[in-house]
């Protein structure tokens, strides 16, 4: 626990005094245990995004989430919160989604690794995830149907899988 409260400092130290760098996002994601495939879950995920630049091949951002909706134990709570590396892979205004908005709109999928914790298990995973469908224009991201997994390196097992749906990140001007 007293690792994301460090994580979240340093971002604040070494963030740029531009305001497009930061955002918020919302999110509604759907995920299974893979032990017990009885506690699928599902519930909405809170993020805080820091991208210092706007590169259109690589370009990092650093997702901080949290989640609200089921734990382990069947309870409403926290079941997650995580800390990632996103990179870009491209970014294009020329693709087939043009037509899902009146404004020019990218199509940049993008990857994620980074660390996941789950409170109620006191587990530490490995948290890897990817959005083929992610648009964005000057001030938002949209994502849709991203899947994940996460993994217990110790063990080496797949912990949980599941997608985020729908994710909706608006940056600050």
């Amino acid at each position: 626990m007293k690792k994301i409260p460090l994580i979240v400092l340093l971002l604040f130290l070494f963030m740029p005094l531009s305001a497009r760098t930061l955002a918020y996002g919302l999110g509604y994601y759907a995920q299974t245990v893979t032990e017990d495939e009885q506690r699928t879950n599902s519930g909405l995920e809170v993020s805080f995004v820091y991208e210092p630049f706007l590169f259109t091949v690589c370009n990092p951002a650093l997702v901080v989430s949290a989640a609200y909706g089921k734990n382990i134990n069947g309870n409403r709570g926290v079941p997650y919160i995580q800390a990632a590396l996103s990179i870009d892979i491209f970014r294009t205004l020329h693709h087939p989604f043009s037509l899902i908005a009146h404004n020019p709109i990218a199509w940049d999928p993008s990857v994620s690794v980074g660390y996941q914790w789950v409170p109620e298990a006191e587990q530490q995973l490995l948290y890897l995830s990817a959005s083929p469908l992610k648009m964005s224009q000057k001030d938002f991201w949209y994502e849709f149907f991203s899947p994940f997994v996460s993994l217990d390196v110790s063990t080496k097992k797949i912990e949980n899988w599941g997608f985020n749906l729908i994710r909706y990140t608006y940056f600050f001007r």
